[in-house]
């Protein structure tokens, strides 16, 4: 897995989906030309080449109206989808109707949004206006027994990227579990109808490269949990309502408006203010909201970078607060009030987003797509934590600590922290005045060594290590941020030593 993380880590999310639709449209091909499906080569071609241009040109003629940046790679994930929900046909009748579901996509992100952030999958949305209209009805052709192995592949890489698995076999389960309850009330017996259900029915393609989209999604795990599971009933139930029926279309739609009530999802600008060196590889960015933004210590936001030419990561970076909500940081020019800072790491040879953040004016507005995350503290200030950061995965833990010392809370903290060398010790000052007492790990010990810190040695951090310096480890509700090596290391031996709650933070991508 550790590998498997890297090498999605490499590409950004929107690669990595375009990517997988891709091949799944390669294997289709194969299983065209030998005949086990409905539809010809010829037939994909060229329903795959008019959805994705349509959708890919529409867009680009959109964000010129609007003022917006175009996102190709986002129009064509867009345009791959459609391909995916509507008969394949070489038939101009139904190619001219599939253009026009691609233009009601890009159209919904601009129609069917509320303070900047569009409402709803566009896929989705223009599959529903789609057969709500008449034009053309969704299908979902995909789900067929042939292609299921290819899917259920296509799909775990994709939630894996995007964490979102729980999301994902919480919606399948309910789905599936409801689905097959209905056959079998029908007649149908278990073996079959479960079989029929899983593999003939689109719920696994629709959680993985659907449902999970993160721009539609609410904030926190628990929500997300909610959603799905109502999401596997309204699918899987079968009712008709005048021009309405149930259909993943209809069901993503639903979830995506609940979501986008029960968050109050709005558009995040920022307008750039200024940055500091942290240590020689990890630099701190001031960002004033143009409106108040609420996030809990712990969560992070992405953030779109526009710059010529992206390479494979895109314009887009997931970064960790580390302000804390409606602090100024120490960072600022000018202390005031709703500023907000964030940090990464930058190499000497950075991506080209982390190139163009590196590079930018202040005065410079950007737009984030939303604040996400659970990696946060516990309500309860009585129950012991552990902090283990490595690298870059401070940055959460410097927005906890200094929220619960601007908030006067008093818990029983024990941060562990290791970098690479003496000099990566990022924010040693603001953490000895969150008055947390640190466990250093590094190639040598920072000199002169902070108040309340100690020096632990050279060595990686392991369970080992932890049992010894820890008091009261096993007690202790762990919090792990960092590479996805020395988050999955320390998971698995921290359990072997009796800690029962664990909460990770890996840094893909790191």
């Amino acid at each position: 897995m550790r590998q498997l993380a890297s090498l999605l880590g490499r590409l950004s999310m929107y690669r990595v989906v375009l990517v997988l639709l891709l091949a799944l449209w390669v294997v289709s091909f194969g299983y065209s030309f030998l005949g086990l499906l409905l539809y010809t080569p010829i037939d994909l071609a060229l329903s795959a080449a008019v959805a994705v241009t349509a959708t890919v040109l529409s867009s680009a003629v959109l964000a010129r109206i609007f003022r917006a940046t175009a996102q190709w790679e986002s129009a064509a994930i867009t345009g791959m989808l459609i391909f995916f929900l509507f008969w394949p046909s070489a038939d101009p009748n139904q190619l001219w109707r599939v253009a026009l579901v691609g233009v009601v996509a890009s159209l919904s992100k601009y129609i069917l949004a509320w303070r900047g952030r569009h409402l709803f999958n566009p896929a989705a949305a223009a599959a529903f206006i789609g057969g709500l209209t008449q034009l053309t009805a969704a299908v979902w052709w995909l789900a067929t027994p042939y292609l299921f192995p290819y899917v259920v592949v296509a799909s775990f890489l994709v939630l894996y990227r995007t964490r979102r698995l729980p999301l994902a076999l919480t919606f399948v389960a309910v789905a599936v579990t409801t689905g097959s309850a209905v056959q079998i009330v029908a007649g149908v017996n278990v073996g079959a109808a479960v079989s029929t259900v899983l593999m003939s029915y689109p719920y696994l393609f629709v959680a993985g490269f659907m449902l999970s989209e993160p721009l539609t999604l609410p904030a926190r795990r628990y929500q997300e949990i909610v959603l799905a599971a109502v999401g596997g009933i309204l699918v899987a139930v079968p009712f008709h309502l005048g021009p309405l029926y149930n259909s993943p279309e209809l069901m993503l739609v639903l979830v995506n408006l609940a979501a986008a009530v029960w968050v109050g999802r709005v558009g995040i600008r920022l307008t750039y203010e200024g940055s500091r060196a942290l240590s020689p590889s990890v630099t701190e960015f001031v960002f004033r909201p143009t409106r108040p933004l609420g996030y809990v210590p712990g969560q992070y936001l992405e953030l779109t970078v526009p710059h010529r030419r992206p390479d494979a990561r895109g314009t887009r970076r997931i970064v960790s607060f580390t302000s804390a909500p409606d602090v100024a940081p120490a960072a600022a020019p000018v202390r005031r009030p709703r500023l907000v800072t964030v940090a990464m790491s930058i190499p000497d040879r950075p991506s080209s987003a982390k190139a163009a953040l590196r590079d930018l004016t202040p005065g410079t507005t950007l737009s984030a797509t939303g604040v996400w995350g659970d990696y946060v503290l516990p309500r309860d200030t009585t129950v012991p934590v552990l902090l283990v950061a490595g690298g870059i995965g401070i940055t959460p833990c410097v927005s906890q600590l200094r929220a619960d010392a601007v908030r006067g809370l008093r818990r029983d903290v024990v941060l562990v922290y290791s970098a690479r060398s003496a000099r990566e010790f990022a924010y040693a000052n603001e953490l000895v005045e969150c008055g947390v007492p640190v466990i250093a790990y590094g190639p040598e010990s920072p000199q002169p060594l902070p108040a309340g810190w100690t020096y632990g040695g050279p060595g990686r951090v392991t369970g080992d290590l932890l049992a010894e310096t820890v008091p009261g480890l096993a007690a202790r509700r762990a919090y792990l941020s960092g590479p996805p090596a020395m988050v999955a290391d320390l998971r698995v031996s921290l359990r072997a030593r009796g800690v029962r709650h664990i909460h990770t933070d890996a840094f893909l991508g790191y």
